[in-house]
C-alpha cells in the first residue's frame, strides 16, 4: 500500500520550535526502530514525514516554515546544517516586523500579503508526495503570528484543498498569562478554527509544565522542556501503528498502518465537536527509564482514570471519580463523557493488552454510536525508550474548564473595552469579538451537554 504523507505547517515562534523538535523526535524514534529490527515501522514513518535526498544522504522534512520574525526560523535552518535533517529553502517564509502579539495584525495585515507565497509552498510540498494524507498546522494562540496568521492559513487550506484533512495542534497559553491580550487572541482563533479546521488538538502549557515539574523532576523548566514533552505526546499518536480489535478474542490483525486521517475521521464525526485532548503514560526522567518496569494492566488502569477524569497528569489522580455503572453509591464526581476515543499502545505485548475497560458505555455520550466509540492502535516497537507506553486521544469534555474560564475572562475584558483599540486599528470591529464569544460559548454549551 502507498503511504499517506503528512505535511506540517509550522507557524510562529512556538509552531516552528515544536515542528523542529517533532521532526527530530520522530527521526530519533525511527533510528531506534531500525536498531530493534522494526524496519517497516521506520520506512512508513520516514516516508510519512520526510523526503529522502539520496544525493546528499539527508532527509528533508515535509514542512513549511512561516514566521513574521526571522530568528527562530534561522535557528531551525542553522541546526539542520549540522544534522541529518534539513528543510526545503523554498518552503520558508519569514519577515522582520513581527505581529506585535496581535491577532488582527497577523490575520488582517501579514497573512493576506503572503497568501500567494503560502499556496506556492503548499503546492510544492504536495507535488513531492506520492500520496497525500493530511495537513498538520502547528501554532500557538497567545501571540499574533501563530494565532492570526495560523487562522488565516488554515482557512486558506480549507478553501483550496477542501478534500484534504486539515488538523491544528494549538498550544494553549499559561493561565498566569504570557501576553496581556492572549485571551482575545485565543478566542478569535478558536471561533475561526471551529469552521475551518477538521480537528483542533489543544495542549496546555500549564499541563506540560506540571509534567516537567512533578514527573520529570526538572528544576528549571524552559519552553524547550515543555516542547519536548509536547512532541513526545504528539509522536505517540502520529507514529505508525495498526488497528486492532477492542476485545482479546480479536486483538491484532497486522493490518495496514493507519494514516492520520483515519484517526480524525473516527474522532470528529460531527461538525459541532472538533476539540481534541491528549494524555500519555508513562512520563519519567530519561535516567530512570532503564530502572522502570511496567505492566499493561497497571498502565491501562492509570490511563483509563486519566480519561475518566480528563487529566493530562498521572500523578495525583482522583480515584474517587468512578463511572456510574462501576459503583453502587451515588457518584461523588462528574466524570468525562466522550464522543470518541483513540487509544495508542506501544511496546512489548501491546497487541495482546486488554482494553475492554475502555469500552464501558458510561465513558461515551449518547451521541456516540453504541460500540463504536473506541478505536485501538498498537505496535510492538518501544517508543522513546519506554518498554511499554500508551496514549489516549479523545473528543470529550476535557476542555470544558479551559473554555469556560476563557469565555468568562473575555466577557469581563470586553465589558470594559480593555485593549480593543489595539485590534480596531487593523480593521476589526467590536462585533467581531461578540461573534467570537458567542461562537465559543455555543461550542462550550455543546460539550457541557454531552
Amino acid at each position: 500500500f502507498s503511504i499517506m504523507a503528512v505535511v506540517c505547517i509550522q507557524i510562529g515562534q512556538c509552531g516552528n520550535q515544536i515542528g523542529n523538535r517533532l521532526s527530530r523526535t520522530i527521526l530519533n524514534d525511527c533510528t531506534s526502530a531500525r536498531t530493534s529490527g522494526h524496519l517497516d515501522y521506520e520506512s512508513i514513518s520516514l516516508n510519512r514525514f520526510f523526503i529522502e535526498d539520496s544525493s546528499r544522504k539527508k532527509l528533508t522534512a515535509r514542512a513549511i516554515l512561516i514566521d513574521m520574525e526571522h530568528k527562530v526560523i534561522q535557528q531551525c535552518l542553522e541546526q539542520s546544517r549540522s544534522s541529518f535533517l534539513q528543510y526545503d529553502p523554498k518552503c520558508v517564509y519569514s519577515q522582520t516586523r513581527g505581529s506585535g502579539n496581535n491577532w488582527g495584525n497577523g490575520y488582517c495585515v501579514h497573512a493576506p500579503a503572503m497568501e500567494n507565497s503560502v499556496l506556492d509552498m503548499v503546492q510544492r510540498q504536495l507535488e513531492q508526495c506520492d500520496r497525500f494524507g493530511s495537513f498538520l498546522v502547528l501554532m500557538s494562540v497567545a501571540g499574533g503570528t501563530g494565532s492570526g496568521v495560523g487562522t488565516y492559513v488554515t482557512e486558506l487550506l480549507q478553501d483550496n484543498y477542501s478534500h484534504c484533512f486539515v488538523a491544528n495542534q494549538i498550544t494553549w497559553p499559561y493561565s498566569s498569562g504570557e501576553v496581556i491580550v492572549q485571551d482575545y487572541n485565543t478566542i478569535l482563533t478558536l471561533s475561526k478554527l471551529h469552521s475551518s479546521s477538521d480537528a483542533v488538538l489543544v495542549i496546555s502549557n500549564d499541563d506540560m509544565h506540571k509534567i516537567c515539574s512533578k514527573l520529570l523532576n526538572l528544576k528549571q523548566i524552559s519552553f524547550g522542556s515543555i516542547n519536548k514533552v509536547i512532541c513526545h505526546e504528539l509522536a505517540s499518536v502520529l507514529q505508525p501503528a495498526t488497528k486492532r480489535g477492542n476485545s482479546l478474542s480479536s486483538p491484532w490483525s497486522g493490518a495496514r498502518s493507519f494514516h492520520f486521517g483515519d484517526v480524525i475521521s473516527h474522532l470528529v464525526a460531527h461538525p459541532q465537536y472538533k476539540l481534541l485532548s491528549l494524555a500519555s503514560i508513562p512520563q519519567v526522567p530519561e535516567a530512570s527509564q532503564a530502572f522502570s518496569s511496567y505492566t499493561w494492566p497497571g498502565l491501562l488502569k492509570h490511563l483509563r482514570q486519566m480519561l475518566v477524569t480528563a487529566t493530562a497528569l498521572e500523578e495525583g489522580l482522583n480515584w474517587s471519580a468512578t463511572l456510574p455503572s462501576e459503583t453502587t453509591r451515588c457518584p461523588l464526581y462528574k466524570t468525562n463523557r466522550n464522543l470518541a476515543v483513540s487509544l495508542h499502545l506501544r511496546g512489548a505485548l501491546a497487541p495482546q493488552a486488554d482494553v475492554t475497560s475502555f469500552t464501558n458505555p458510561d465513558l461515551f455520550s449518547a451521541l456516540s454510536p453504541t460500540g463504536e466509540g473506541l478505536s485501538t492502535f498498537c505496535h510492538p516497537h518501544k517508543m522513546n525508550g519506554y518498554e511499554k507506553s500508551g496514549a489516549v486521544l479523545y473528543n470529550g469534555q476535557g476542555l470544558v474548564g479551559l473554555l469556560d474560564s476563557l469565555c468568562t475572562r473575555v466577557s469581563q475584558k470586553y465589558s470594559t473595552k480593555a485593549f480593543l483599540y489595539q485590534y480596531l486599528r487593523y480593521g476589526l470591529e467590536e462585533d467581531t469579538f461578540i461573534d467570537a464569544l458567542l461562537e465559543t460559548e455555543h461550542v462550550l454549551s455543546s460539550y457541557q451537554s454531552l
